[in-house]
């Protein structure tokens, strides 16, 4: 790995950022991630994929343990499986301990820019659908990249034709094209209200503002990669901004 991690512990959670090499400016975004103990091993597979010149400063925050079905869940939910485990909808805290703890935290440490514009979040599959959430309800993220979020769970669709983003909200979504081709009815909805998510971003965020990107392939494949285009594109400086829509 080219770039640094540090870490901390926060309350019950242990806390990491990751910096790219070489130096980062005060006014560094920083990048809030949502994929539990899994996007530690991600990261040296992401770097390759990363073109720094392209980005604005950031860094990357992360932090575990997490449990998903409850932590990246915005509100209870049945099981989508037959012996899977409820959705406990426990989104809420994990928000809270973003706004009163990391964020302050991140502020202390790394004095600078970090206003809800220079504020973002990363996420996959339900951490994709967290950050979708966050980026709705909290008002201190500009941006967010959703990655093969599971916007098949209940109530989400729904949810996106009851509620609008801010007009500043910038928003990077990808899904693979089998992902829709499941036997589970559930997740099998994925494809059509990613296509409705599409439609209602389009019309209502700038051309700027919003990018859809369909991958090849199933929810586990190129996991790295996948992630890795979402952040580079809501990071990308501004005169590269609306070449990849």
């Amino acid at each position: 790995m080219k770039g640094s991690i540090q870490s901390f512990v926060l309350e019950d959670k242990s806390c990491h950022v990751y910096l790219p090499p070489g130096e980062i400016a005060q006014k560094a975004d920083t990048v809030y991630v949502l994929d539990g103990e899994d996007f530690a091993g991600r990261l040296e597979e992401m770097e390759p994929y990363l073109r720094l010149e392209t980005c604005r400063p950031f860094r990357l925050v992360f932090f575990d343990p997490v449990d998903w079905n409850r932590d990246y869940s915005p509100w209870p939910a049945p099981a989508v499986f037959r012996r899977g485990e409820a959705f406990a909808g426990k989104a809420g805290q994990v928000l809270s301990f973003l706004r009163q703890r990391l964020i302050p935290e991140i502020q202390d440490r790394y004095p600078g820019e970090d206003s809800p514009k220079h504020r973002g979040l990363l996420g996959y599959s339900l951490g994709g659908l967290c950050a979708l959430w966050m980026l709705y309800t909290s008002g201190v993220f500009r941006y967010a990249a959703a990655c093969s979020p599971s916007v098949w769970y209940e109530g989400w669709q729904e949810f996106v034709k009851e509620n609008t983003l801010s007009e500043e909200s910038r928003l990077y979504l990808s899904l693979g094209n089998r992902e829709e081709k499941t036997r589970n009815p559930h997740m099998a909805r994925v494809g059509d209200v990613m296509r409705m998510m599409e439609q209602e971003y389009r019309g209502n965020l700038g051309k700027s503002q919003f990018c859809m990107e369909w991958n090849e392939g199933g929810h586990f494949q190129d996991v790295p990669l996948r992630m890795a285009k979402g952040l580079q594109w809501v990071l990308q400086r501004e005169e590269t901004a609306g070449k990849s829509q």
